[in-house]
């Protein structure tokens, strides 16, 4: 987010929140996670007011400066999920933060938010903290880690390219092993430059801003996306998509009849010739039907008044554009 406010073109102060109840309503997000919140108790508890018909805001501030610096948080889409069964659980305040919740009837998602320190050198005692404070708290398993990491794993996330510090991404490394965390967008595209952030006029940029996925998760995520400044801010949003693997599939569903056509009177007027025909067809003696039979020409009857439909539909619809 990078705070609260942003000055725009004209140099008036506005805040970020209406943007972010906008675009969780718009890009259809049911949970978001913040980094940069930048947020009192005073100024949590007011906007929890503000919009308490829309959604719900979580926030676990830097405690020596909850106003200026770190901070992350949730807001929960009141419209796309159910906000009645959840906990917070600060693991480093302003910097780590859990979410668990219930996700469905039957399965419940701990959802981690970090936002990694600036410095590589502070990396790896952060990544042991979050560990040991994840252990402490009985939790042993995370479904989806996400936030600002402050740093890549391949030089590939970097233009101009180059490694970050080995260390440091050594420390992130062992802990999403640990938890059987992985970068499934970059496995999805091995091969794939795509970056969250720009630096000094768009010249320096990198792919700070993951989302890693525990393995049985992976098959059930899809619709990888980058927003650029869904929020006014210096980063881009990532979002996924994740499907209940007890959810059931949805395809298209079944062809119907585009309700405009039926006035259509001259495709109306085709189909009733088109019919008679086959009547005919099928009327006649089994001897003069050529060993097709009724069932088969009546299929033969749906397709053609389908594929005429449908053939109607577009020269429509062109019309109408």
């Amino acid at each position: 987010m990078n705070g609260r406010t942003f000055h725009t073109k004209n140099g008036s102060v506005q805040s970020r929140w209406p943007e972010i109840a906008r675009m969780i309503k718009e890009h259809k997000v049911g949970i978001l996670a913040l980094q940069e919140t930048h947020l009192s108790e005073n100024e949590l508890n007011e906007l929890n007011r503000r919009y308490s018909k829309k959604m719900v805001i979580l926030n676990s501030p830097l405690p020596e400066n909850p106003t200026g610096s770190a901070g992350t948080g949730f807001v929960l889409n009141k419209a796309m999920i159910k906000t009645d069964q959840f906990t917070l659980t600060e693991l480093v305040p302003g910097r780590a933060a859990l979410l668990t919740i219930n996700w469905n009837t039957e399965q419940t998602l701990n959802i981690l938010n970090i936002y990694a320190p600036n410095s590589a050198n502070e990396h790896p005692e952060f990544w042991e903290q979050v560990d040991r404070q994840l252990v402490e708290h009985g939790i042993s398993h995370i479904d989806y880690e996400m936030g600002d990491m402050n740093l890549v794993e391949d030089a590939l996330d970097r233009a101009p390219q180059h490694a970050d510090d080995e260390t440091a991404v050594e420390a992130l490394r062992e802990f999403r092993y640990k938890y059987g965390l992985r970068d499934a967008w970059r496995e999805a595209f091995p091969r794939t430059r795509a970056f969250t952030y720009r630096h000094n006029r768009g010249m320096i940029k990198s792919r700070l801003d993951r989302i890693y996925v525990a393995d049985k998760h992976i098959p059930h995520t899809y619709e990888w996306s980058f927003n650029p400044k869904a929020i006014p801010s210096d980063h881009d949003m990532v979002a996924v998509r994740h499907a209940s693997d007890q959810a059931p599939e949805i395809g298209d569903g079944r062809w119907t009849w585009p309700l405009h056509l039926v006035n259509d009177k001259a495709l109306l007027e085709e189909v009733i010739r088109t019919g008679m025909r086959y009547e005919e067809k099928i009327n006649a003696p089994a001897h003069d039907r050529e060993e097709t039979t009724p069932q088969k020409l009546w299929a033969q009857l749906k397709m053609i008044i389908i594929t005429k439909a449908k053939a109607a539909g577009k020269k429509a619809k062109s019309r109408i554009q």
